[in-house]
C-alpha cells in the first residue's frame, strides 16, 4: 500500500504508519473476573494499600516529609516585607489594566 501512494505522487503520511507486528502488547485488565488478575487485582491480600486510596504523603506511621523539615522564615514573616517594594497595594492595582 506505501508503495502505490509512492508512485501517485502522494508521498507517505503519518497516518498511514503502524507498528510492527508483536509492537503492542495488550494492556493487562484487572479485576475482571477470577480468571486473570480478579479478586484482588494484584494489590495482595491485607494492609492499608489493598483496601482503598492512601492519604498522599503518607509514610506508614513514619513522620511525613513535609512535618519533619523546617518551615520556611520568608513564610512565617510575610512576603511582602521580604521583597523590594514591600508596600502594601489592592491587589486590583498590582496587574496593569490592560486598555
Amino acid at each position: 500500500m506505501p508503495d502505490e501512494q509512492n508512485a501517485s505522487g502522494r508521498g507517505l503520511k503519518l497516518h498511514h504508519l503502524r507498528p510492527a507486528p508483536g509492537a503492542h502488547k495488550a494492556k493487562t485488565r484487572v479485576g475482571r473476573g477470577e480468571a486473570s488478575k480478579g479478586k484482588t487485582a494484584g494489590r495482595g491480600t491485607k494492609g492499608t494499600k489493598a483496601r482503598s486510596k492512601m492519604r498522599l504523603g503518607f509514610e506508614g506511621g513514619q513522620m511525613p516529609l513535609q512535618r519533619r523539615i523546617p518551615k520556611l522564615k520568608l513564610l512565617q514573616r510575610g512576603i511582602r516585607h521580604q521583597l523590594p517594594g514591600g508596600e502594601h497595594r489592592p491587589a486590583g492595582r498590582v496587574v496593569p489594566r490592560g486598555r
